[in-house]
């Protein structure tokens, strides 16, 4: 059995640039809910911190466009809404009304 996923087939230069990358989204989608959570003055913080590094890496190194994927978490929808932000599926506006 072959392993066809096409993250696991890059040499060492390729996941040091992918794992950047990820950091990067990482960071920017922690950025988007914690200001998302300030304006509401209210939320699960914790909840999304507890899960970003594992949405990030689902959404950009593991998943294909025609995946779907479910939160059961939903105190950490912030995480995910964040998240779909990053990737370009949800807009500002859409955001501005959490």
């Amino acid at each position: 059995m072959t392993d066809s996923h096409p993250s696991r087939r890059k040499n060492g230069e390729d996941r040091t640039a992918e794992c950047m990358k990820l950091e990067e989204h990482v960071f920017s989608v922690k950025k988007r809910f914690l200001a998302m959570y300030r304006k509401a003055h209210a939320g699960h913080i914790g909840s999304s911190l507890s899960c970003a590094e594992i949405l990030v890496f689902l959404k950009f190194a593991w998943m294909r466009d025609d995946d779907t994927f479910i939160l059961s978490k939903g105190h950490a929808v912030a995480a995910l809404y964040s998240l779909l932000a990053e990737a370009n599926v949800l807009t500002p506006g859409q955001i501005d009304s959490f």
